[in-house]
């Protein structure tokens, strides 16, 4: 599976994660913690042989087809399986998603294109398939907030903040300790949470190295009391996806990234669909797949990965923490 460059500039930690340090009196630096990708109980054996073809492009883009699996993994209770016979094959086919999982340092360039297999092409001309129109479709349109607090600064307490940005732009919150922890405790009205992404620190904005200078700044500053953190809390959101083709999407992640970025919307793709008959529940640029059919990846290559999984479902719901207001 491909995966992108991890970023070693200053500022980074050897794992990619971003780290803030507390002040030169304070404690030890925080360590967060995730947990290992785990495929759901439900899961069925068929869930074996992945194989993929990678086809390299000038920009070293790099494009994954799985030729006899299908592009889903959750059915709804009131929905049954479907299985086809297919050139052997003992599920039903489905072209996976053009997935294009852009390296970080890397322009973007063409991705080469894959036929699909001929049985593919007889199983979709067969049986078309068509977005999910049922309201009850678990698409949560939940409405991302804009929450500003005041951190305390001492010398007896880190900041406790550890952040992680997996394009090098959005700056998010991966784990709380120390100060931060401490006002989240006395303060409950206006918290930090994991997930959140800064969007400015005393009111200067810029891209994630940026803000992490103005932290590293702001604590270096031995008269300083308090340092102001701005952040968006995100919406979960979901979308159902019944149709098969391409998911329409550019992905951007690292290593250690709990998930992938939307960097591109092809307006031929499913999720431009899907946006467009659901603009109440649409994701945007710069939100953030977390997890495919309720399994949660720890990493952003188990995500491009869980979206090619070989299952006998016809159904997949992308779960996405949406920024945009």
């Amino acid at each position: 599976m491909m995966t992108a460059g991890l970023d070693n500039r200053a500022g980074c930690g050897s794992n990619g994660v971003l780290r803030v340090p507390g002040r030169p009196q304070g404690g030890a630096a925080c360590a967060g913690t995730r947990k290992k990708c785990q495929p759901s109980s439900g899961s069925s054996k068929d869930h074996i042989n992945d194989r993929y073809t990678r086809i390299a492009c000038s920009a070293h883009l790099v494009q994954y087809w799985s030729f006899d699996m299908i592009f889903a993994v959750r059915l709804r209770a009131r929905e049954k399986p479907a299985e086809r016979n297919c050139s052997g094959s003992r599920t039903s086919v489905m072209l996976c998603p053009c997935l294009v999982p852009q390296r970080i340092d890397e322009p973007h360039a063409g991705v080469v294109e894959v036929p699909p297999d001929a049985a593919v092409v007889q199983v979709l001309a067969a049986d078309p398939a068509v977005l999910s129109d049922d309201p009850a479709s678990p698409a949560r349109a939940a409405l991302p907030l804009n929450v500003e607090v005041a951190l305390p600064l001492t010398a007896s307490q880190p900041l406790g903040l550890i952040f992680e940005s997996p394009d090098d732009q959005a700056l998010f919150i991966t784990d709380i300790s120390g100060a931060a922890k401490i006002h989240n405790e006395n303060s409950p009205a206006k918290v930090l949470q994991l997930r959140d992404r800064v969007v400015s620190v005393d009111g200067q904005q810029g891209d994630a190295e940026t803000l992490q200078g103005v932290i590293a700044q702001r604590l270096a500053d031995k008269d300083a009391k308090t340092i102001n953190i701005s952040v968006v809390r995100p919406g979960l959101r979901e979308v159902v996806l019944t149709e098969f083709g391409k998911l329409g999407v550019e992905l951007k992640y690292k290593d250690t990234s709990a998930g992938t970025i939307i960097s591109a919307i092809e307006e031929d793709g499913l999720l431009a669909k899907w946006n467009a008959q659901h603009p109440e529940a649409a994701v945007a640029l710069g939100d953030y797949i977390i997890a495919v059919n309720e399994v949660t990846c720890s990493h952003g290559p188990e995500i491009l990965k869980a979206l090619a999984t070989k299952v006998k479902l016809r159904m997949t719901v992308l779960s996405v923490l949406h920024y945009s207001s």
